[in-house]
């Protein structure tokens, strides 16, 4: 993107947002790093090319993308905003520091075993819950695996899944693919065969792979890659590495197999594979007749091993410091009763620390959930401060919502009975196409504690067409230069 298009997106982007710098750049987006003004923190901007946008549509981009906003688990980089800016569509991640499994891969090269069984299933996890919701990643690659204290988030589950979604094949007449050919199934690289779970599956045994291998399981021209790739012609892995366990190898061999049906019918049973086969060790080579050399070779691999564990034990408590920091914050800010602020902070630690009981603890005084639906459901539901500016909307997500958090009361009243009556003022709005948008007030009660807010009825959507109660629709007119369209009276 060339400056002229770089400042078009900065005056056309919510006022919410101040772009500062560029910080990546694929085939089909570009990366920003930028301020979120509302909650004073960093996040990244993401904006898919313009070519792309024009060649599937926008509001169908959107419409899909709104899709992969449900996925909520701590290894998934959560999609926290979306939207169209001066004809360019944007979505919102938490910005992550760390750095990448590729960056990860380019230091230190081939991983230790378990270090690269506990990534591959993390990413699994984040790829079940994907798939539960029918979600098929479709880009997974190292450059897509964020550690953030040496915790994998899958990222970039927005523009892929979404491009694929919405594209209906139609990416090919940009020259772009959805998927790096590395990494891609036969079946997408063809783009004959059915896209499914499968698909992100073959993806993740070779990254598996290559964190094994200390290279790819494919290098090359990329129509020799792709054609190795639809022949199964892959390097043995323990020829590479002897040291991994004969069922590793075989885990690893059957994910990447050609044919769909051949691998594991889910991440879920690729993870518990994963699970057993580390425990299996690799059978010994050593010869009778050289006791010592077996021992030396013996004393490297245990002690390559056990400067692996000292670094992710070194790693863990590191994480473990930041996060009692981070929660000692939040405590603060929930005495100053600054309850948006500390539900940011909440969030951003609880994706690197998952399950902190202390934590757990802690939200209940900063935050409340609520189910949300809507009748019809798919509606795009956003919220808006009233005290914000009038483009400062963020996305909720799509109805049905079985729980969504708000963050707690800016300020409370006392009302009859010594009770307190709490009222954060913020809007809902929901909207349908083929429906009018509809708009409501979001409270809370404090009554000596949070109580969640009763739950709310199923907001009913009237359609576009239909007329109020007691009154009656007018068909639109021309006159002249003048054009009035429908109206109800």
């Amino acid at each position: 993107m060339d400056d002229e298009l770089i400042q078009r997106l900065k005056a056309a982007l919510p006022s919410r947002y101040a772009v500062e710098e560029e910080i990546g750049r694929g085939g089909m987006a570009v990366v920003y790093r930028a301020e979120d003004r509302k909650h004073g923190r960093p996040v990244a901007l993401k904006i898919v090319r313009p070519e792309l946008a024009s060649t599937i549509g926008i509001d169908r981009f959107l419409r899909e993308i709104e899709v992969v906003a449900r996925l909520q688990h701590p290894n998934v980089l959560t999609l926290i905003d979306s939207g169209e800016a001066d004809g360019l569509p944007w979505y919102v991640t938490p910005y992550i520091a760390g750095q990448s499994l590729r960056d990860l891969l380019a230091r230190e090269g081939a991983l230790p075993v378990d270090r690269a069984v506990e990534i591959a299933r993390g990413v699994a996890d984040a790829l079940e819950v994907a798939h539960r919701e029918e979600v098929v990643h479709r880009d997974i690659k190292p450059g897509n695996v964020l550690l953030s204290g040496g915790h994998p988030v899958v990222s970039d589950f927005g523009v892929a899944a979404a491009l694929g979604e919405a594209s209906d094949g139609r990416l090919t007449e940009t020259g772009v693919s959805v998927g790096s050919p590395v990494y891609m199934s036969p079946e997408q690289a063809s783009g004959e065969g059915v896209i499914d779970a499968r698909t992100d599956l073959y993806a993740l045994g070779c990254v598996l792979y290559e964190m094994l291998a200390g290279r790819p399981p494919f290098e090359g021209p990329v129509q020799a890659v792709l054609t190795r790739k639809f022949t199964g012609e892959v390097e043995p892995l323990r020829a590479l590495r002897p040291e991994v366990p004969d069922a590793l190898a075989a885990v690893v061999e059957r994910a990447m197999a050609v044919d769909p049906d051949d691998r594991f019918g889910s991440v879920a049973a690729l993870r518990d594979a994963l699970g057993t086969a580390r425990l299996a060790a690799a059978p010994s080579r050593a010869r009778v007749g050289r006791p010592i050399l077996v021992a030396a070779v013996l004393g490297v691999t245990v002690l390559v091993g056990a400067v692996a564990v000292i670094r992710d034990v070194r790693a863990d408590a590191e994480r473990r410091q930041w996060a009692a920091e981070q929660i000692a914050r939040v405590e603060d800010l929930a005495d100053q009763g600054r309850y948006p602020e500390a539900l940011a902070l909440a969030e951003e630690v609880e994706a690197a620390v998952p399950g902190d009981t202390a934590l757990a603890n802690l939200l209940p005084r900063i935050s409340f959930t609520v189910p949300i639906r809507t009748e019809p459901a798919g509606a795009r539901v956003l919220i808006q401060p009233m005290d914000g500016p009038e483009d400062a909307w963020d996305t909720l997500g799509i109805t049905p919502l079985p729980e969504v958090r708000f963050a707690g009361l800016d300020f409370v009243l006392r009302g009859p009975g010594d009770s307190y009556l709490g009222y954060r003022p913020s809007r809902l709005r929901f909207e349908r196409e083929g429906y009018r948008t509809r708009e409501l007030l979001l409270t809370a009660i404090l009554g000596g504690r949070w109580r969640g807010m009763e739950p709310l009825g199923a907001i009913v959507l009237v359609p576009e067409d239909s007329a109020p109660e007691d009154m009656v629709r007018i068909p639109g007119f021309t006159w002249g230069p003048i054009e009035h369209g429908p109206y109800f009276l």
